[in-house]
């Protein structure tokens, strides 16, 4: 597969940041059984901070995914004594076009925006932010399957 420069074309998306310091790449999203381009398409941050990618509820419902499993997730300081919420996790198919294909089990909770692409997705890929120029430069790393 070839890399390069990925511009992402999430402009067409008219919630999409502009804001340089969110970088956000476009992905499309559907059930793990679904092999095709079918599910959703729509942008996603990318957050270097969360493990799991993370997926609205809102998402979760239009893509129809099921609840297979449950994950604590500590997002704010926690009193001593007190426990991490749970959140429901699904199994989902994330694609960025020409870097990386994927079925991770994503967390679901209350979000804006839909999609944060965590660590199970990016650490499988070489990224390089050009803030100036809002681009991001994704390539496959060793172990991405890409399609």
């Amino acid at each position: 597969m070839k890399s390069g420069r990925y511009e992402p074309s999430c402009k067409h998306f008219p919630d999409a940041p502009t804001d340089p310091d969110l970088p956000v790449v476009d992905v499309s999203l559907s059930r793990p059984q679904d092999q095709s381009a079918r599910g959703a398409k729509t942008w996603a941050v990318i957050d270097t901070g969360s493990g799991p990618t993370v997926l609205s509820e809102t998402l979760r419902e239009t893509l129809d995914l099921v609840p297979t499993d449950e994950r604590e997730v500590v997002t704010f300081p926690l009193r001593p004594g007190e426990k991490p919420p749970r959140y429901p996790v699904c199994a989902v198919r994330v694609r960025i076009k020409g870097a990386v294909e994927r079925v991770v089990g994503a967390v679901v909770m209350p979000l804006n925006p839909d999609v944060l692409l965590g660590r199970d997705i990016l650490n499988d890929l070489h990224l390089m932010l050009e803030a100036s120029s809002g681009t991001v430069l994704i390539e496959p790393g060793p172990k991405s399957a890409a399609p």
